[in-house]
Parts: C-alpha cells; structure tokens; sequence
C-alpha cells in the first residue's frame, strides 16, 4: 500500500507544527530565526521527494541542525514515519513519481457525478453507468489514449521537481538544496 507522500496529511502532524512554529513566536520575533524555521519545516515535509534510500541520512543531519523549539516536531517524525513499521519509508518515498496526489480519482468522481447528474443513483442504474465507463476505458487502452490532461501550472511543478531531482542525482545540488526547491513549490 502506498501513501501518498505527503506528511502533512496527518492531522496530528499538522498540530505539532503550528504549536512548534507558535512556540517560535512566543519565544521570539527574530525574523531570521522564523525563517529558519520555516525553511526547515518545508524541507522536512519535503522529505518523501527525495530517493527513498536518501530519507534516513539527510533526516538523520537535518536532526543534527534542528532548532530547539522543533526537537518535537523531529522526534514525532522520527517515530510515525522514519521508523513506522506499517509504512516503511520506501512506501511514501515519492522521488520519480509523475503523479502524487489522488486529483485523478477526484477527477473521475467529479466525472461520474456529473453523468448521474448529480444524484444519488440506485443500484440498477448506477451499473449501466459503470459499465459504459469501463467500455470508454477499454477503447482508450485500446487507442493508446492515456494521456491526462493537466493544467499548466502541474506541467511546470512537474518540471521543476524533475529538474531538481536530476541536479541532486547529478550532485549538482545538495539535499538542502533539493529539499528547499521540493518545499518552496
């Protein structure tokens, strides 16, 4: 089974970082300080862009240069994802992945209800709906027509994450670096 990479997906996640970054302004208005600190966060969600067998050792320096008011932050991201036994870390590495978000399933939902006008068909008509899905699908294997149709703004994040990945591969950038692109998109 795989996530989809992203670690803010968790709600408890989310929490720990708006109560680090709050214990950050409560503790300063070190406007330096607070970017650091949202450079790092960025960077450590961004982690599942890296190769999967890059995570533990650029997690493990990243710990290493940790601010204080994060070591919570690092430590739940430690022990729900470094060391998770259900999902490993190659399982929500998404490096070299063309699609990491379930916009295509929303899509087809979106498709679907709008074929059943939006209602909430019964059974017996919801199968003939199906099943003349599935024929359209046929066809397009058939017709080598798998295309998706994304918007421009997809095609250029898509771009730039592969031509940072191809730098970073290349050690043209280093995973700092990699991260902080990954983090700023």
């Amino acid at each position: 089974m795989r996530t989809s990479g992203y670690i803010c997906e968790d709600p408890f996640s989310i929490f720990i970082i708006i109560n680090s970054v709050l214990k950050l302004k409560d503790s300063s208005e070190n406007v330096w300080e607070r970017e650091t600190t949202h450079v790092f966060i960025k960077q450590l969600m961004a982690l599942p862009f890296l190769p999967w067998n890059h995570v533990e050792d650029v997690f493990n320096a990243m710990t290493n240069r940790c601010p204080p008011h994060l070591e919570e932050l690092v430590g739940y991201v430690k022990t729900q994802w470094m060391q998770n036994p259900v999902f490993p870390i190659r399982s929500w590495s998404v490096f070299d992945f063309k699609v990491r978000t379930n916009n295509d399933v929303e899509g087809w939902h979106r498709r679907m209800n709008v074929k059943a006008q939006g209602l909430s068909l019964p059974l017996y008509h919801l199968i003939p709906l199906l099943l003349r899905e599935a024929e359209l699908v046929k066809t397009r294997i058939a017709a080598c027509d798998l295309e998706r149709n994304l918007r421009q703004i997809v095609t250029t994040t898509q771009k730039k994450i592969e031509d940072a990945a191809a730098r970073y591969m290349e050690d043209i950038i280093t995973a700092s670096h990699f991260l902080k692109v990954c983090g700023s998109i």
